[in-house]
């Protein structure tokens, strides 16, 4: 529909239900109306994977649970691995936006 690859002024269309459509010189990002499809397309992406991941935690969890550890004990354990993922990520994002 558009080729986002050619510079263009800011060029607009109507889509096939009559909606304004918009293509941005430089990007990848198709406007339809107000919403970017991009982050609609994250957000598909995203939502199952923490579904999956979820349930995963869950089973873990409840496996944990079975062979004896306290709800204190997973609530810390929990608790770690947040503080671990937070450093780790913190760290990375330092790395990678230095100048």
């Amino acid at each position: 529909m558009f080729d986002l690859g050619k510079p263009h002024d800011d060029v607009g269309h109507l889509g096939a239900d009559g909606s304004a459509v918009k293509a941005e010189t430089g990007s990848n990002v198709v406007k339809i109306g107000d919403t970017d499809l991009t982050v609609i397309d994250c957000a598909a992406t995203i939502y199952p994977a923490a579904d999956v991941l979820s349930v995963e935690a869950f089973t873990t969890l409840g496996l944990l649970r079975a062979v004896g550890m306290t709800r204190a004990q997973i609530r810390s354990s929990v608790r770690w691995e947040a503080v671990i993922i937070a450093m780790f990520g913190t760290g990375l994002a330092l790395v990678v936006e230095a100048p």
